[in-house]
């Protein structure tokens, strides 16, 4: 009988130790990664993504945030701007986001939208390439995961330095 017991014991908490088989998230981290965008970099660009084997950081930009003159912004997410962190089935590149007709694959995963945050941009002219060079930061910035689990706290030092040139 103790055998018994004890076997329905061990049964029953790896029934509840065990989830349900989904992908579960404890930190997102993309310092150190290029920062991608589609075609040729101008002042119109509106969508900037970082891209991780199976994994994409995508920041979509408020309307006019680049301009050609020295300043230090502050946008919050997710009123002012958007951030999105996904996760795919395989490897995903550039072309996914780039392509004019989308790519099938890869799958989205897991799709999870910013619920709070800052974007920090600095623009400072380059004196010696006549560039505007912008460092793009983002602060504080929270993903729900679900109704009960969130990542809080994000930082990415630098998300990435874009250039223009000035005329």
């Amino acid at each position: 009988m103790l055998k018994k017991i004890t076997a329905l014991f061990i049964s029953f908490a790896t029934f509840i130790a065990c989830n349900d088989g989904g992908l579960e998230v404890e930190n997102i981290d993309f310092n150190g990664i290029n920062i991608s965008y589609c075609g040729t970099l101008d002042l119109e660009e509106e969508l900037l993504f970082k891209l991780n084997d199976r994994e994409a950081l995508i920041l979509e930009l408020p309307n006019a945030f680049f301009t050609l003159e020295e300043k230090n912004r502050e946008y919050t997410i997710p009123s002012a701007a958007q951030l999105t962190y996904r996760i795919f089935d395989e490897k995903v590149t550039t072309t996914y986001f780039c392509s004019l007709i989308p790519e099938i694959t890869p799958n989205v995963v897991n799709s999870y939208e910013a619920i709070g945050g800052k974007l920090l941009a600095t623009s400072t002219l380059n004196s010696e390439t006549n560039r505007y060079d912008y460092i793009i930061e983002l602060q504080e910035v929270s993903f729900a995961l679900n109704e009960t689990e969130r990542i809080t706290n994000l930082s990415i030092e630098e998300f990435g330095t874009l250039s223009f040139n000035t005329n």
